[in-house]
């Protein structure tokens, strides 16, 4: 399961759900949401009715976090999808004339096979236009003197107010899926990647 936090105060769960729907809800595509406790699952798969190429499914769980939305997508189904592709493989070679009548399912494949691509290039360029990133909201960014509670630049190493010393150990955010990383690690705990 991939999972990614967006930051941004002004992004919602359902700002997502619904740029999601509207790029998949049409034409070989059926997409819905469905509501559960804290989070929204937006269900992306292939309609039943389309006759080309092998069915797919996938499933969106988007959580509203006080500062952001966390995405996390699940497998997606690939077994119907697999059994088209290799009735193309071997019809080809029985006789490779018979690629161009396997032409339109090869497509409709390649076309599912780009489907979790597809979701995370929704969900980033909508959040980007909310102006949502993998970085900290500035809120959390700044650091909070312990001695008078003066919010100060997250460079600054002595307080703006009273001039004590600040703490320079600040959890940072992974630059792949925005999850906080202290500051003393280098691997992200969430997706095991060089967090620096």
């Amino acid at each position: 399961m991939d999972e990614k936090i967006y930051y941004g105060e002004q992004l919602k769960a359902e700002t997502l759900a619904d740029a999601l729907l509207a790029e998949f809800d049409h034409a070989g595509w059926k997409a819905q949401k469905i509501r559960q406790k804290e989070e929204i699952a937006v269900q992306i798969a292939r309609r039943p009715q389309v006759r080309r190429g092998g069915a797919t499914a996938l499933t969106v769980r988007l959580r509203q976090l006080p500062n952001g939305v966390m995405v996390q997508i699940g497998q997606q189904v690939w077994l119907d999808l697999a059994a088209s592709m290799g009735v193309t493989i071997l019809s080809v070679l029985r006789n490779p004339w018979n690629l161009l009548h396997r032409l339109d399912d090869l497509a409709q494949d390649l076309e599912s096979l780009q489907l979790r691509d597809r979701v995370w290039q929704v969900i980033e360029s909508t959040a980007q236009m909310v102006g949502a990133s993998h970085n900290l909201a500035e809120t959390l960014s700044n650091v909070i003197c312990a001695y008078c509670g003066t919010p100060n630049e997250e460079e600054a190493s002595h307080c703006l107010a009273c001039g004590a010393p600040l703490q320079l150990n600040l959890p940072q955010t992974c630059p792949h899926c925005g999850f906080l990383v202290p500051a003393a690690e280098a691997l992200c705990p969430n997706c095991h990647r060089l967090a620096r």
